[in-house]
């Protein structure tokens, strides 16, 4: 008799640690206001930039192949909704709760309940608010933010669509079309934190192209050095993560 030997899933402890360290500098740089009279962390929002990046590596990790095999982008929005959508979903139930109570217990800084059903049929469907006339202000008024997860979505359909043809040649000129994209923006706006209002929409765009690109392309290079043992693999230097872990934070700060 043969037993079926369970599926070993390929883990990345390291690329974990730094989302999840990011992720902590995130939220201590939007809480920031509750714990000191300056920015904490005041570069963490190129956290975000990470995020995309680690996104494009683990997308082409998860899904190159099984895109390649014939894997269509109908079943692949699919499966990326059932994966990102309850957890936003649950986040804007929770910001649309305190915009009411706080509407009830502050009639002068909430707006009328009525006035929100545009914006919550916007939200449902993952779409921003692009409109200066509506009653809250920002792009998705009950998760701030969610424009990221908006990009996200928007960059995995267009990676889903055009992955068969996404040579390493290719790939390098996107990236460079996403770092002119956010050198023009940056000069525009005189800030690399972009994409998360209606102005900076086309400097978000060139983010998230060139870092979650820039995933991709790396993703390949491990493809064939790495996992296809092209090189010799190399022990690193003892403690070179956790130095790496610090200098993210450094570069944070």
């Amino acid at each position: 008799m043969v037993l079926n030997k369970p599926r070993v899933q390929h883990v990345f402890l390291e690329l974990d640690a730094m989302r999840g360290v990011a992720a902590v500098c995130v939220m201590l740089y939007h809480y920031s206001p509750f714990l000191s009279a300056r920015k904490v962390l005041p570069g963490a929002y190129l956290a975000v930039d990470l995020f995309f990046l680690l996104s494009g590596f683990i997308m082409a990790h998860a899904y190159r192949a099984r895109l390649l095999a014939g894997l269509g982008i109908a079943k692949f929005a699919v499966v990326r909704l059932i994966r990102l959508y309850p957890l936003y979903i649950l986040g804007t139930v929770i910001g649309l709760a305190y915009v009411l109570v706080r509407g009830a217990l502050e009639a002068d800084r909430g707006p009328p309940a009525l006035q929100l059903a545009n914006p919550v049929m916007l939200s449902v469907l993952l779409l921003p608010n692009l409109s200066q006339m509506m009653p809250l202000g920002g792009m998705y008024p009950f998760d701030g933010a969610a424009w990221s997860l908006m990009f996200e979505m928007l960059v995995n359909l267009a990676y889903a669509g055009a992955c068969a043809a996404l040579s390493p040649k290719r790939l390098r000129w996107i990236i460079g079309v996403g770092v002119i994209g956010i050198l023009v923006a940056a000069g525009q706006f005189g800030s690399l934190d972009l994409g998360m209002t209606p102005r900076t929409l086309g400097g978000g765009l060139a983010r998230v192209v060139m870092s979650f690109f820039a995933g991709v392309y790396l993703h390949g290079t491990y493809r064939r050095r790495v996992a296809g043992q092209d090189a010799p693999a190399r022990t690193p230097p003892r403690f070179a993560f956790e130095a790496t872990l610090l200098l993210l934070i450094a570069m944070f700060a």
